[in-house]
């Protein structure tokens, strides 16, 4: 169920967000939607934009809590 199921407001705030792959810290400046509907656990993923689409692959495994980001490596 996407974000537009839900008639809350969401709150917008430039934000850093950092993640580390293969012991190498990545920190993105965003921009991160806030909403009081997406209070319920395990849900609270707003839109790709800015963050997902950097990555060549993105996958969860929800009940693992685990998220996989795969970057393509230049040659």
């Amino acid at each position: 169920m996407g974000a537009g199921a839900f008639s809350n407001l969401a709150y917008f705030h430039r934000v850093a967000v950092g993640v580390t792959l293969e012991d190498v810290p990545l920190w993105f400046n965003l921009s991160v939607g806030f909403s009081t509907a997406m209070d319920i656990p395990k849900l609270g993923l707003l839109g790709r934009a800015g963050f997902f689409d950097r990555f060549e692959e993105v996958a969860f495994r929800v009940k693992e809590q685990y998220i996989k980001l795969v970057v393509e490596v230049p040659k």
